[in-house]
């Protein structure tokens, strides 16, 4: 129950911290159009869009690092010190390759805008951006203990602080009249800030586990090499789904369309990281100590209540943008953008195929069974792609989009489920039938919601508020009757009743 209290307490301040990233995101964005302009703002986003791909410099070893490090702890602690000393040469020499990316890239900017003019300042921002993420591989150990131990509260305290000062200081500098590389200063000083401080809190866990020790682990680091190159695998295929889209709508249609594509499947990107938030690497590190302490049914039993919590929160998600995004996209960046809300439509339901199941990444990862995600996550890659650039000459963006639509429901109805049931030994009826607990009533809830509720809808942020109230209490009251056992719903009121004493 404590390791059960403690995933509640990290995912409630994850999604806080997310919601502070929304309220920062719906603030700033409309300023950084206004301020930049259509072709600037998409020059930003397809920089960040890059920077997003050094993510995956560090081979999976992130990852791999939390649930080495979590099974070590899980099974009497002997090989930690070991993993720690492994992932810590690994990254420092990440942030040396890291260091040489952002030289080729400046090196190359030229040939994405050498005809638009943006090349030096494109050149300057990729430099500084660059460079403050090299210092985060330097300190991404720190991370990584913190994630092992189940500290995910302090990463998200840390990045809540940085949200709000990297907002306020961006809004100053855009109305102050500066541009890209000003806001890649902002941007870049504030991840260090967070990084250090990360790390701060960090220093005593390194320091309780670290040893000597450590420095002959030759066994370890082929395991974690070999661990992290399949994760390495898992996440590039994720990414390149994700990510592959600006890059072609630049190609095909010109980048003063990116943002127009952008913003539709902002929102479901960031409903993806409130579900991570929620079920994800805490999820990864609790089932690899349980993996670790082998408690493989107590494991499989979580998993299957963390499937039918995960699939109702992510339809209630999807089912607010479907009947809201439309007239918030309208009164948040005007009917310019309208076609913003057409993108989500194609992409959100079989992206709430991806969200239903998000914690069958936790429970495969912790088995190190993962290899067999990412070859299906790579064959989908490879489908959205090839379907992007045949659809996207013919039908815009609207083209991109089916594909990415096409890759999601080929890969997540139908391939995903087997696989994880197949190499966890869950039964495919258990794992139906949990997905199905969560999702059915909220789904016809929030269906039944639209009906009586659909002539209210309007671009005024008062009256979105206000239909938002409603569905997340009529999601709550579903939520409750419907969803949560009657096992869960003594335990949650047990929690509340104790809530004002001490937790030892």
């Amino acid at each position: 129950m404590n390791l059960t209290k403690r995933l509640l307490g990290s995912s409630t301040l994850n999604v806080v911290e997310h919601g502070v990233r929304f309220i920062a995101m719906f603030l700033v964005t409309p300023i950084l159009i206004a301020g930049l302009g259509g072709e600037q703002y998409g020059v930003w986003l397809l920089l960040m869009t890059f920077f997003s791909y050094y993510s995956l410099l560090d081979l999976g070893m992130g990852i791999a690092g939390v649930r080495f490090m979590a099974k070590a702890m899980g099974d009497g602690g002997a090989d930690v010190a070991m993993v720690l000393a492994t992932c810590r040469r690994f990254f420092r020499r990440i942030a040396l390759v890291s260091g040489l990316v952002t030289v080729v890239g400046i090196a190359s900017i030229s040939l994405l805008f050498s005809a638009s003019g943006h090349a030096l300042n494109a050149q300057l921002v990729i430099a500084i951006c660059g460079a403050g993420i090299s210092v985060r591989f330097m300190l991404m150990i720190f991370q990584v203990v913190l994630k092992s131990h189940l500290r995910y509260e302090v990463i998200a305290l840390a990045s809540i602080g940085r949200v709000i000062v990297q907002s306020v200081l961006v809004i100053v500098c855009v109305k102050a009249g500066y541009g890209l590389v000003a806001i890649a200063v902002v941007v870049s000083a504030c991840d260090i800030l967070q990084q250090i401080a990360q790390c701060r809190f960090a220093r005593p866990l390194v320091k309780a586990i670290d040893s000597p020790a450590g420095l002959n682990a030759g066994d370890i680091g082929k395991r974690l090499v070999r661990y992290s190159m399949t994760s390495f695998g898992m996440r590039l295929s994720i990414t390149l789904k994700d990510r592959i889209d600006p890059y072609l709508i630049g190609g095909l249609l010109g980048v003063a369309v990116v943002p127009l594509y952008s913003i539709g499947t902002r929102f479901l990107f960031m409903a993806g990281d409130v579900i991570n938030a929620l079920f994800g690497g805490q999820f990864l590190a609790a089932f690899s100590r349980m993996d670790g302490a082998g408690d493989q049914l107590s494991m499989r039993s979580k998993f299957l209540v963390s499937l039918r919590l995960c699939g109702s929160i992510a339809t209630f998600i999807c089912a607010v943008l479907v009947i809201q995004a439309g007239v918030f996209i309208d009164r948040w960046l005007g009917g310019g953008f309208r076609e913003s809300y057409e993108v989500l439509l194609i992409i959100v339901f079989p992206y709430a195929l991806y969200m239903m199941q998000y914690p069958s990444f936790s429970i495969i990862s912790s088995m190190n069974k993962h290899s067999h995600v990412t070859r299906i996550t790579a064959i989908g890659s490879v489908i959205n792609i090839g379907l992007s650039v045949a659809l996207g000459i013919y039908f815009g963006f609207r083209g991109i989009a089916w594909a990415t639509a096409i890759d999601l429901g080929i890969v997540y109805l139908i391939l995903f489920p087997r696989v994880v049931c197949l190499h966890t030994g869950v039964p495919g009826s258990s794992y139906l039938s949990a997905l199905l607990r969560g999702v059915v009533p909220v789904a016809a809830g929030m269906y039944c919601s639209y009906l009586a509720l659909r002539g209210w809808l309007e671009p005024s942020y008062s009256r979105i508020a206000f239909l938002g109230f409603i569905q997340a209490s009529i999601f709550c009251v579903i939520f409750w009757i419907f969803v949560l056992t009657n096992i869960e719903r003594a335990w949650f009121l047990k929690v509340i009743r104790k809530k004002k004493s001490p937790v030892v």
